[in-house]
């Protein structure tokens, strides 16, 4: 059998809307579904949040969503690649590469770049744009679970409606849009604990003002770079020691320029539309219906994004 290849950011997303990557999954139907009982609660806790994404929040997730099984077992794995001198993605390089499980084909790519001079993050994970049913996933706190499903649900409802955003601002939108619906969900479901939640999303931000304070200074104070991923890791490490082990997947990595464009996606611009959230009287579907419409190009989403923000209450 050849092994899986890498798939580009863009080509991701192109099998993800055309519901090509299920080639690579089992029918829900198979014995692996089949044989874990286990998982039930988890499954149902998935099936409640799909219902409420699209009956209360008029989300479209067509009709895979968390639906098939991954094929091979274990986390997936994407690879980010930045310039060794800042946190700048290089020329010719996508803003990163998929490789489903396939961890050795990762770690090779990553190796071919980091030989080059480049600086790289093999990152792992359970819940993609994919979103495929795995082990790993069915492993996390339910807490964990409705954050990532509810974070995918706004990637795909995207896709589907055929809307291309700036990744930074729509990796953003989805942590604020899952922070809010999980605090919202929960109030009706009590498979999800509340001071687990509310203690997830809390490192969550405060990793994020790692990020962002820190890569401020990496822009500012190059040739402290070192000293400056030193920091940034020991404070990470610090937050982290209490978390779950969906946020030791999510954030326990080598800290380096790569690990800033991989977080900075997520981190950059995640308080803005934390803001913009509640300029929108904290209504979920409004802040989808905004994201959906943001322009393609980032200064000009920046643009809207602020100038909602400053408007007079």
């Amino acid at each position: 059998m050849n092994e899986q290849q890498p798939v580009a950011r863009r080509r991701f997303l192109q099998l993800i809307g055309a519901g090509a990557i299920t080639l690579f999954t089992l029918n829900p139907l198979s014995l692996f579904a089949q044989k874990n009982a286990d998982y039930v609660t988890q499954l149902e806790l998935i099936d409640g949040i799909k219902n409420y994404c699209r009956k209360k929040l008029g989300m479209q997730l067509g009709s895979h969503f968390y639906t098939n099984w991954e094929m091979s077992e274990g986390l997936l794995y994407y690879v980010y690649v930045s310039k060794s001198d800042e946190v700048r993605v290089p020329e010719g390089v996508d803003q990163f590469l998929y490789f489903g499980t396939n961890v050795r084909a990762a770690r090779q790519f990553s190796d071919s770049y980091e030989a080059k001079g480049f600086h790289t993050l093999v990152y792992r994970t359970a819940g993609t744009s994919a979103t495929l049913l795995n082990k790993t996933l069915m492993s996390y706190p339910m807490d964990a679970i409705a954050v990532i499903v509810f974070h995918e649900a706004l990637h795909v409802h995207l896709r589907i409606n055929r809307r291309t955003i700036p990744l930074s601002i729509e990796e953003a939108a989805a942590d604020v849009l899952a922070k809010y619906i999980s605090i919202d969900y929960r109030k009706i479901e009590d498979k999800i604990n509340r001071r687990k939640l509310n203690r997830t999303l809390k490192t969550m931000e405060r990793i994020y003002k790692v990020v962002n304070t820190n890569s401020e200074k990496l822009s500012k104070e190059g040739k402290e770079q070192e000293l400056i991923f030193n920091k940034s890791y020991k404070k990470i490490k610090k937050i982290l020691r209490k978390s779950n082990i969906y946020q030791k997947n999510r954030f326990s990595y080598p800290v380096n320029n790569a690990f800033f464009i991989r977080n900075n996606y997520y981190s950059k611009y995640y308080f803005e539309l934390k803001q913009l959230y509640k300029r929108l009287d904290e209504s979920p579907t409004r802040i989808i219906k905004c994201v959906a419409n943001i322009p393609e190009e980032l200064d000009e989403a920046l643009s809207r994004i602020r100038a909602k923000n400053n408007e007079r209450a």
